[in-house]
């Protein structure tokens, strides 16, 4: 019996979509307010600890969104797409997947290489 499509996104997709938007919405002024302090000050260290570990979450989520969705799958588009838009749309969502797990892979790689501690 073949899957159904589904028609819209699931209650789990949408909730992987909006906590891993505010992750990284909170994430990134935690790092750019870190880089602007000296290096071993308190507060940097304390942004920085946070910055890490919400990088770390999203690349966990990241990885099991990703999972979600081979297992889920996504609904069809509202209105067929022409195939250069369709490539088009492929293409942002592969970029954008792949940020995702590679900016926490490569800040921890960095950090682990720098010597500094990663929660």
């Amino acid at each position: 019996m073949a899957t159904p499509i589904p028609q819209s996104y699931d209650r789990a997709q949408r909730t992987f979509h909006w906590l891993m938007a505010a992750l990284i919405l909170l994430a990134i002024p935690l790092g750019l307010a870190a880089w602007r302090l000296p290096e071993h000050a308190p507060p940097r260290v304390v942004l920085l600890m946070a910055h890490k570990s919400l990088g770390m979450t999203v690349l966990v989520l990241a990885v099991l969104r990703l999972a979600y969705r081979a297992i889920a799958g996504a609904p069809p588009y509202a209105e067929p797409l022409a195939p250069l838009q369709r490539a088009a749309s492929q293409a942002a969502h592969f970029v954008l997947y792949a940020l995702m797990i590679a900016l926490p892979a490569v800040g921890y790689v960095a950090s682990t290489a720098g010597g500094y501690e990663v929660s």
